[in-house]
This record gives C-alpha cells, sequence and structure tokens, in this order.
C-alpha cells in the first residue's frame, strides 16, 4: 500500500458513516448504546464523526448491539432513511390487517356460541357503534377492553396473538431459541453439526413410529447383534 495514512482516514470516515447509520436504523440513542456497549458517548461520538478509528472488538460489539452481520461493516450499504420508511409503512399495514384480523377471530367465536353482536356489546358494557368498529377492524381494541372481551368468551389473551405475521414468526423464533438453550450444552454441539444430521433425521423417524413398530425394529437389531 502506496500511502496507509491516506487509507486509514478514508476507511476511518467509512467505518463511522457505517456506525452511525446503524445505530439510527437500530433506534438507538447515543446514551442507549454507551450505556448498553460500555463505550463512552465521547468515543463513540469520535468513531462515528470519523475522527477516531473503532477496533475490531468495538464493532463486533456493535454489530450485535445493533443486530447486524459483522460482515456490514465491510460494505456500503446505508440502511438508516429507506428502511425506517419502508418498515413503517410495513408496521402501519400490519397493524390494520392484525386489527382486522382480532375483529374477525371475535365474530367467529361469537358464532360458535350463538350470541349476537348486540347482545355480547351489552353483556361487556361496550357502546354498540364501537363493538361493530372493532368487529370490522375500523377502530382499535384498547388491551384492557380486549381482556375483557376474551373473559367474556371464555378465552385467553394470547389467542388473539399473531401466529402467522411476522411479529408471529418473531416470537416462534425466540421461542424456539429459549427452548435451545434449555437443552444440555453437548446436545447442542451435537445438533448443531452437519455431519450429525443422519443421526437426527434417524431419531425424528423412530419417534414418529408406533410401539409395534418399534419393537419390531428393536428386534430386528437384536438378531443382528447377537
Amino acid at each position: 500500500m502506496n500511502n496507509p495514512d491516506v487509507y486509514i482516514k478514508i476507511r476511518t470516515k467509512k467505518l463511522g458513516l457505517l456506525l452511525y447509520d446503524a445505530r439510527l436504523s437500530s433506534g438507538r440513542s447515543l446514551h442507549d448504546s454507551a450505556n448498553l456497549s460500555g463505550v463512552s458517548i465521547e468515543r463513540i461520538a469520535a468513531i462515528e464523526n470519523g475522527l477516531e478509528p473503532p477496533s475490531l472488538p468495538e464493532i463486533e460489539i456493535f454489530a450485535f448491539l445493533y443486530k447486524l452481520p459483522l460482515e456490514h461493516f465491510w460494505g456500503d450499504k446505508i440502511l438508516s432513511q429507506n428502511e425506517e420508511e419502508n418498515q413503517a409503512a410495513k408496521f402501519q399495514q400490519l397493524m390494520t390487517i392484525r386489527h382486522r384480523m382480532i375483529g374477525t377471530n371475535i365474530k367467529g367465536i361469537l358464532q360458535e356460541k350463538q350470541i349476537s353482536e348486540e347482545e355480547f356489546a351489552r353483556m361487556v358494557a361496550i357502546d354498540g357503534a364501537d363493538f361493530n368498529a372493532y368487529l370490522f377492524g375500523e377502530k382499535e381494541i384498547p388491551i384492557p377492553t380486549l381482556e375483557i372481551i376474551s373473559k367474556e368468551l371464555g378465552c385467553r389473551i394470547e389467542d388473539f396473538f399473531d401466529t402467522s405475521g411476522i411479529i408471529g414468526q418473531w416470537r416462534s423464533e425466540l421461542q424456539a431459541a429459549q427452548k435451545m438453550k434449555e437443552i444440555p450444552e453437548e446436545l447442542r454441539e451435537f445438533v448443531s453439526k452437519p455431519i450429525n444430521v443422519p443421526f437426527i433425521e434417524l431419531a425424528i423417524r423412530l419417534s414418529e413410529l408406533n410401539v409395534n413398530r418399534l419393537r419390531s425394529v428393536a428386534e430386528g437389531l437384536l438378531e443382528i447383534t447377537l
């Protein structure tokens, strides 16, 4: 490299811009980032302004904090403005759909229980016009009101949780991650190795067999080994 000083200056500026953009995209303030990362506000500000280059451990922490792959900081993609606008539009659309779905679910339960919408509105002391707007997703249902509706319908608030959209998928991933944490470490290590996939698939197939079929397989194995 002919002039390392020039490279360091340009790279420092670029890393600062990428870190600043990543922080904005994550919705973190300087204060939040400093508290969560253990890096001082002054240090973060100096890095983002391209005055000081970050170290690799700092980049690793910020990548984790901002939920980005480490490789992002060796690319040119800017996240904040377009993604914030797109995400806001997607969430607005999602909320509209979810209000309608919740209303449809309530209508379905009322039909199953053969309770008229007007009668149920009186039962839960909700204005008829408001209740009708809830059912058609034209008006959002406050959580305390939804809890009252759930209790009167004989169901749980969890029955109205998103299970198929992006929030539902996110919750499923969190639950799956939590279940993985409950598995002993040596088993997690075994599962994570691609070479062990055939053993895992075999275990799945065996778990799906009925008792008689499983007994037959066991007897066959005994004949082979004895």
